[in-house]
Protein backbone atom coordinates (compact mmCIF):
# COMPACT_ATOMS: atom_id res chain seq x y z
CA UNK A 1 0.00 0.00 0.00
CA UNK A 2 2.76 2.14 1.13
CA UNK A 3 5.14 1.58 -2.04
CA UNK A 4 2.89 3.57 -5.05
CA UNK A 5 2.75 6.84 -3.07
CA UNK A 6 6.42 6.67 -1.84
CA UNK A 7 7.54 5.71 -5.86
CA UNK A 8 5.86 9.27 -7.03
CA UNK A 9 7.89 10.62 -4.04
CA UNK A 10 10.99 9.77 -5.61
CA UNK A 11 10.08 11.43 -9.02
CA UNK A 12 8.32 8.34 -10.60
CA UNK A 13 5.34 7.88 -12.46
CA UNK A 14 3.15 6.49 -14.98
CA UNK A 15 3.32 4.07 -12.30
CA UNK A 16 1.21 0.69 -13.80
CA UNK A 17 0.95 -2.87 -11.47
CA UNK A 18 1.14 -5.96 -13.36
CA UNK A 19 -0.10 -9.57 -11.44
CA UNK A 20 0.90 -12.42 -13.37
CA UNK A 21 -0.04 -13.71 -16.69
CA UNK A 22 3.49 -13.53 -18.24
CA UNK A 23 2.59 -10.03 -19.67
CA UNK A 24 4.88 -8.40 -17.81
CA UNK A 25 8.19 -10.61 -18.09
CA UNK A 26 8.91 -10.92 -14.43
CA UNK A 27 7.74 -7.23 -13.23
CA UNK A 28 5.21 -6.47 -10.58
CA UNK A 29 5.46 -2.51 -11.41
CA UNK A 30 6.90 -0.87 -14.11
CA UNK A 31 7.22 3.27 -14.00
CA UNK A 32 9.64 5.80 -15.46
CA UNK A 33 11.05 8.67 -14.36
CA UNK A 34 13.47 11.59 -16.69
CA UNK A 35 17.15 12.36 -16.31
CA UNK A 36 18.35 15.62 -16.29
CA UNK A 37 18.57 15.96 -20.11
CA UNK A 38 14.80 14.98 -20.84
CA UNK A 39 15.42 11.19 -21.21
CA UNK A 40 12.70 8.72 -19.82
CA UNK A 41 14.23 5.98 -18.20
CA UNK A 42 11.90 2.96 -17.89
CA UNK A 43 12.32 1.04 -14.21
CA UNK A 44 11.02 -2.73 -13.58
CA UNK A 45 10.52 -3.23 -9.81
CA UNK A 46 10.30 -7.00 -8.64
CA UNK A 47 7.78 -6.71 -5.63
CA UNK A 48 8.36 -9.07 -2.35
CA UNK A 49 6.66 -8.89 1.06
CA UNK A 50 9.25 -11.61 2.62
CA UNK A 51 12.92 -11.74 3.18
CA UNK A 52 15.30 -12.65 0.72
CA UNK A 53 17.76 -15.34 1.83
CA UNK A 54 19.85 -18.10 0.32
CA UNK A 55 22.09 -18.34 -2.51
CA UNK A 56 21.39 -18.89 -6.25
CA UNK A 57 20.96 -23.14 -6.76
CA UNK A 58 20.77 -24.00 -3.54
CA UNK A 59 18.15 -22.96 -0.36
CA UNK A 60 16.05 -19.65 -0.41
CA UNK A 61 14.32 -17.29 -2.58
CA UNK A 62 17.87 -15.67 -4.17
CA UNK A 63 17.13 -18.20 -7.31
CA UNK A 64 13.34 -17.08 -7.53
CA UNK A 65 14.65 -13.17 -7.49
CA UNK A 66 17.51 -13.53 -10.20
CA UNK A 67 15.01 -15.44 -12.57
CA UNK A 68 12.68 -12.18 -12.44
CA UNK A 69 15.06 -9.75 -12.57
CA UNK A 70 17.12 -11.61 -15.71
CA UNK A 71 13.01 -11.31 -17.58
CA UNK A 72 13.09 -7.89 -16.69
CA UNK A 73 16.61 -6.62 -18.41
CA UNK A 74 16.11 -9.40 -20.53
CA UNK A 75 12.72 -9.40 -22.68
CA UNK A 76 10.96 -6.14 -23.58
CA UNK A 77 7.51 -6.27 -22.81
CA UNK A 78 4.09 -5.49 -24.57
CA UNK A 79 2.39 -3.05 -22.20
CA UNK A 80 -0.97 -4.46 -21.69
CA UNK A 81 -2.22 -0.59 -21.27
CA UNK A 82 -0.40 1.29 -24.14
CA UNK A 83 -0.07 -1.87 -26.29
CA UNK A 84 3.25 -0.55 -26.62
CA UNK A 85 6.95 -2.48 -26.43
CA UNK A 86 8.80 -1.16 -23.74
CA UNK A 87 12.27 -1.69 -23.13
CA UNK A 88 13.51 -1.67 -19.28
CA UNK A 89 17.02 -0.37 -18.45
CA UNK A 90 16.51 -0.79 -14.62
CA UNK A 91 15.23 -3.21 -12.32
CA UNK A 92 14.33 -2.41 -8.15
CA UNK A 93 14.04 -5.81 -6.11
CA UNK A 94 11.86 -3.81 -3.34
CA UNK A 95 10.55 -5.77 -0.18
CA UNK A 96 8.92 -5.09 3.41
CA UNK A 97 11.28 -7.80 5.00
CA UNK A 98 15.13 -7.78 4.93
CA UNK A 99 17.50 -8.81 1.73
CA UNK A 100 20.55 -10.98 3.37
CA UNK A 101 23.78 -9.45 2.28
CA UNK A 102 24.65 -13.14 0.99
CA UNK A 103 21.96 -13.36 -1.18
CA UNK A 104 22.65 -9.87 -3.07
CA UNK A 105 25.94 -11.25 -3.94
CA UNK A 106 24.68 -14.44 -5.37
CA UNK A 107 22.02 -12.40 -7.71
CA UNK A 108 25.10 -9.75 -8.53
CA UNK A 109 27.51 -12.47 -9.46
CA UNK A 110 24.93 -14.02 -11.78
CA UNK A 111 23.90 -11.18 -13.45
CA UNK A 112 27.52 -9.73 -13.46
CA UNK A 113 28.16 -12.96 -16.67
CA UNK A 114 25.84 -10.75 -18.46
CA UNK A 115 26.60 -7.07 -17.41
CA UNK A 116 23.39 -6.36 -15.89
CA UNK A 117 24.17 -6.37 -12.19
CA UNK A 118 24.81 -2.44 -12.74
CA UNK A 119 21.61 -1.88 -13.41
CA UNK A 120 20.12 -3.61 -10.69
CA UNK A 121 19.11 -1.90 -7.28
CA UNK A 122 18.02 -3.84 -3.96
CA UNK A 123 16.19 -1.78 -1.05
CA UNK A 124 14.22 -3.77 1.35
CA UNK A 125 12.45 -2.55 4.94
CA UNK A 126 15.45 -0.37 6.18
CA UNK A 127 16.30 1.42 3.27
CA UNK A 128 11.90 1.70 2.71
CA UNK A 129 12.09 3.46 6.30
CA UNK A 130 15.04 6.09 5.27
CA UNK A 131 12.91 7.29 2.35
CA UNK A 132 10.13 7.35 4.81
CA UNK A 133 11.74 9.51 7.35
CA UNK A 134 13.61 11.61 4.21
CA UNK A 135 10.42 12.36 2.37
CA UNK A 136 7.53 12.56 5.13
CA UNK A 137 6.57 15.79 5.44
CA UNK A 138 5.73 15.98 1.73
CA UNK A 139 4.85 12.24 1.87
CA UNK A 140 1.91 12.26 4.19
CA UNK A 141 0.34 15.42 3.06
CA UNK A 142 0.39 15.14 -0.69
CA UNK A 143 -0.15 11.43 -1.58
CA UNK A 144 -0.78 8.71 0.90
CA UNK A 145 -3.53 10.95 2.77
CA UNK A 146 -5.19 11.68 -0.58
CA UNK A 147 -5.49 8.11 -1.50
CA UNK A 148 -5.87 6.62 1.97
CA UNK A 149 -8.36 8.99 3.23
CA UNK A 150 -11.32 8.37 1.41
CA UNK A 151 -11.13 4.55 2.49
CA UNK A 152 -10.82 5.13 5.71
CA UNK A 153 -14.12 6.71 5.72
CA UNK A 154 -15.78 3.87 4.07
CA UNK A 155 -16.19 1.54 6.72
CA UNK A 156 -17.53 3.72 9.42
CA UNK A 157 -19.95 5.34 7.12
CA UNK A 158 -21.55 2.26 5.64
CA UNK A 159 -20.87 -0.09 9.41
CA UNK A 160 -23.58 3.17 10.34
CA UNK A 161 -25.52 3.19 7.15
CA UNK A 162 -26.23 -0.72 7.45
CA UNK A 163 -27.19 -0.80 11.69
CA UNK A 164 -29.61 2.52 10.35
CA UNK A 165 -31.37 0.64 7.60
CA UNK A 166 -31.44 -2.76 9.71
CA UNK A 167 -33.60 -0.41 12.79
CA UNK A 168 -35.67 1.10 10.04
CA UNK A 169 -37.01 -2.12 8.42
CA UNK A 170 -37.26 -3.86 11.22
CA UNK A 171 -39.31 -1.79 13.62
CA UNK A 172 -41.77 -4.09 15.22
CA UNK A 173 -39.05 -7.10 15.88
CA UNK A 174 -35.95 -5.12 17.44
CA UNK A 175 -36.43 -4.64 20.93
CA UNK A 176 -36.00 -1.33 23.22
CA UNK A 177 -32.98 -2.29 24.43
CA UNK A 178 -31.28 -3.08 20.98
CA UNK A 179 -32.02 0.15 19.54
CA UNK A 180 -30.32 1.86 22.25
CA UNK A 181 -27.10 -0.44 21.51
CA UNK A 182 -27.34 0.14 18.24
CA UNK A 183 -27.92 3.69 18.49
CA UNK A 184 -24.91 3.97 20.69
CA UNK A 185 -22.73 2.26 18.43
CA UNK A 186 -23.90 4.70 15.75
CA UNK A 187 -22.82 7.34 17.57
CA UNK A 188 -19.68 6.14 18.75
CA UNK A 189 -18.50 5.46 15.02
CA UNK A 190 -19.89 8.87 13.99
CA UNK A 191 -17.60 9.99 16.77
CA UNK A 192 -14.84 8.36 15.61
CA UNK A 193 -15.45 9.57 12.23
CA UNK A 194 -15.75 13.35 13.14
CA UNK A 195 -12.47 13.33 14.89
CA UNK A 196 -10.67 11.16 12.11
CA UNK A 197 -11.85 13.57 9.82
CA UNK A 198 -11.13 16.65 12.00
CA UNK A 199 -7.07 15.06 12.64
CA UNK A 200 -6.64 14.45 9.01
CA UNK A 201 -7.98 17.84 7.73
CA UNK A 202 -5.83 19.70 9.79
CA UNK A 203 -2.97 18.01 8.57
CA UNK A 204 -0.20 19.97 10.97
CA UNK A 205 -0.31 19.49 14.42
CA UNK A 206 0.12 22.70 15.74
CA UNK A 207 -3.12 23.43 14.38
CA UNK A 208 -5.38 20.83 16.56
CA UNK A 209 -6.72 22.05 19.47
CA UNK A 210 -7.06 20.41 22.47
CA UNK A 211 -10.09 21.28 24.94
CA UNK A 212 -8.69 20.33 28.04
CA UNK A 213 -10.76 19.56 31.14
CA UNK A 214 -10.33 17.39 34.17
CA UNK A 215 -11.15 13.51 33.44
CA UNK A 216 -11.75 10.67 35.67
CA UNK A 217 -9.44 8.01 33.67
CA UNK A 218 -10.87 4.72 34.76
CA UNK A 219 -14.21 5.99 34.29
CA UNK A 220 -13.49 7.48 30.43
CA UNK A 221 -11.91 4.15 29.90
CA UNK A 222 -14.95 1.89 30.50
CA UNK A 223 -17.43 4.36 28.56
CA UNK A 224 -15.10 3.91 25.45
CA UNK A 225 -14.68 0.22 26.08
CA UNK A 226 -18.21 -0.67 26.62
CA UNK A 227 -19.61 -0.15 22.93
CA UNK A 228 -16.59 -2.49 21.88
CA UNK A 229 -16.70 -5.19 24.25
CA UNK A 230 -18.25 -7.43 22.10
CA UNK A 231 -16.40 -6.51 18.75
CA UNK A 232 -15.55 -9.62 16.48
CA UNK A 233 -16.31 -11.56 19.79
CA UNK A 234 -13.25 -10.48 21.63
CA UNK A 235 -14.08 -9.71 25.24
CA UNK A 236 -12.25 -6.82 26.62
CA UNK A 237 -11.06 -7.22 30.31
CA UNK A 238 -10.14 -3.92 32.21
CA UNK A 239 -8.02 -4.00 35.63
CA UNK A 240 -7.91 -0.43 36.66
CA UNK A 241 -6.20 1.31 40.00
CA UNK A 242 -8.25 4.41 41.53
CA UNK A 243 -6.27 7.07 39.72
CA UNK A 244 -6.10 10.96 39.84
CA UNK A 245 -7.56 13.34 37.62
CA UNK A 246 -5.52 14.18 34.50
CA UNK A 247 -6.42 16.77 32.40
CA UNK A 248 -7.28 15.50 28.45
CA UNK A 249 -8.91 16.67 25.66
CA UNK A 250 -11.70 13.59 26.03
CA UNK A 251 -12.39 12.94 22.51
CA UNK A 252 -8.94 13.03 21.33
CA UNK A 253 -8.21 10.54 24.53
CA UNK A 254 -10.79 8.60 23.55
CA UNK A 255 -9.62 8.52 19.86
CA UNK A 256 -6.39 7.05 21.10
CA UNK A 257 -7.65 4.42 23.25
CA UNK A 258 -9.86 3.02 20.58
CA UNK A 259 -7.42 3.19 18.00
CA UNK A 260 -5.42 0.80 20.12
CA UNK A 261 -8.27 -1.53 20.82
CA UNK A 262 -9.11 -1.74 17.37
CA UNK A 263 -5.46 -2.71 16.77
CA UNK A 264 -5.04 -5.04 19.25
CA UNK A 265 -8.29 -6.72 18.41
CA UNK A 266 -8.30 -6.74 14.67
CA UNK A 267 -5.16 -8.84 15.03
CA UNK A 268 -6.67 -11.14 17.55
CA UNK A 269 -8.74 -14.15 17.04
CA UNK A 270 -12.06 -15.45 19.22
CA UNK A 271 -10.14 -17.88 20.77
CA UNK A 272 -7.47 -15.41 21.87
CA UNK A 273 -6.80 -14.77 25.88
CA UNK A 274 -9.27 -11.41 26.23
CA UNK A 275 -7.86 -8.17 25.70
CA UNK A 276 -6.60 -6.66 28.78
CA UNK A 277 -6.28 -2.71 29.65
CA UNK A 278 -4.31 -2.07 32.91
CA UNK A 279 -3.97 1.64 34.58
CA UNK A 280 -2.23 2.74 37.41
CA UNK A 281 0.12 5.53 38.45
CA UNK A 282 3.94 5.92 37.95
CA UNK A 283 6.69 8.67 38.29
CA UNK A 284 4.00 11.56 37.50
CA UNK A 285 2.05 9.36 34.84
CA UNK A 286 -1.02 7.68 34.50
CA UNK A 287 -0.50 4.45 32.07
CA UNK A 288 -2.14 2.49 30.32
CA UNK A 289 -1.42 -1.23 29.32
CA UNK A 290 -3.73 -2.80 26.49
CA UNK A 291 -1.96 -6.21 25.41
CA UNK A 292 -3.22 -8.94 23.21
CA UNK A 293 -2.30 -11.93 22.49
CA UNK A 294 -2.75 -12.17 18.63
CA UNK A 295 -0.04 -12.01 16.05
CA UNK A 296 2.72 -10.39 17.69
CA UNK A 297 4.65 -7.30 15.56
CA UNK A 298 7.49 -8.54 13.87
CA UNK A 299 11.16 -7.53 14.66
CA UNK A 300 11.84 -4.50 13.12
CA UNK A 301 8.22 -3.01 12.43
CA UNK A 302 8.38 -1.63 16.51
CA UNK A 303 8.74 2.09 14.85
CA UNK A 304 7.68 1.09 11.23
CA UNK A 305 3.92 0.30 12.61
CA UNK A 306 3.63 3.91 13.84
CA UNK A 307 3.78 5.21 10.41
CA UNK A 308 1.02 6.13 8.06
CA UNK A 309 0.04 3.67 5.88
CA UNK A 310 1.98 0.65 6.97
CA UNK A 311 1.34 -2.95 7.52
CA UNK A 312 3.43 -5.60 9.39
CA UNK A 313 3.78 -8.20 6.69
CA UNK A 314 2.28 -10.99 9.04
CA UNK A 315 -0.77 -8.83 9.03
CA UNK A 316 -3.19 -12.26 7.32
CA UNK A 317 -5.79 -11.51 4.56
CA UNK A 318 -8.22 -12.69 6.58
CA UNK A 319 -8.55 -9.35 8.70
CA UNK A 320 -9.35 -7.27 5.69
CA UNK A 321 -7.53 -4.41 4.48
CA UNK A 322 -6.03 -1.62 6.19
CA UNK A 323 -4.69 2.16 5.65
CA UNK A 324 -2.25 2.30 8.51
CA UNK A 325 -3.70 5.80 10.02
CA UNK A 326 -5.08 4.44 13.48
CA UNK A 327 -1.50 3.67 15.45
CA UNK A 328 -0.13 7.21 13.13
CA UNK A 329 -2.81 9.13 15.07
CA UNK A 330 -2.98 8.11 18.07
CA UNK A 331 0.85 9.13 18.67
CA UNK A 332 0.49 12.07 17.28
CA UNK A 333 -2.93 12.98 20.02
CA UNK A 334 -0.72 11.53 22.77
CA UNK A 335 2.36 13.59 21.96
CA UNK A 336 0.37 16.83 22.25
CA UNK A 337 -0.63 16.03 25.38
CA UNK A 338 2.82 15.71 26.12
CA UNK A 339 2.58 11.76 26.40
CA UNK A 340 3.88 8.62 24.64
CA UNK A 341 2.90 5.74 23.41
CA UNK A 342 5.54 2.78 24.13
CA UNK A 343 5.79 -0.94 22.74
CA UNK A 344 6.79 -2.73 25.30
CA UNK A 345 6.38 -6.09 24.65
CA UNK A 346 5.86 -7.00 20.36
CA UNK A 347 4.71 -11.06 21.02
CA UNK A 348 3.15 -13.18 24.06
CA UNK A 349 1.56 -10.35 24.36
CA UNK A 350 1.47 -7.30 21.91
CA UNK A 351 1.71 -4.66 24.71
CA UNK A 352 1.52 -1.03 24.01
CA UNK A 353 1.60 1.64 27.13
CA UNK A 354 0.16 4.67 27.07
CA UNK A 355 2.08 7.35 29.18
CA UNK A 356 -0.47 10.50 30.46
CA UNK A 357 1.98 13.40 32.22
CA UNK A 358 -0.08 14.44 35.65
CA UNK A 359 -0.40 18.45 35.96
CA UNK A 360 -2.18 21.06 34.66
CA UNK A 361 -4.58 22.46 31.98
CA UNK A 362 -1.13 23.65 30.07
Amino acid sequence: MILLPLLRRMGLDDIKEYHGGGAEKGKDIVCRYKDPLGELHYVGIVVKSTDIHGAVGKKGSASEVLFQVEQTLDEPFSDVYSLENIGIRECWVVTSGLIKNTAIESIRGKLGKSNLDKLTRFIDQDKIITLIDRLWPEFWINDLMLENLAHSLLTPIASTKSRALFIAEHPGTISREKIREVSQEIAAEMDNLEQLVEVVSTLHRDRILLKKKPVNVREAVIDTIKPMSTRKGQRIQIEIDTLPVVYLDIRSFRQILINILLNAIKFSSASSRPVEVRGFEVAGNVVLQIRDWGIGIPEGWEELIFHVGMRAPNAPPAVGPGVGLGLYIARMLIELHQGEIRLTSRVNPTEFSLYLPLGGPS
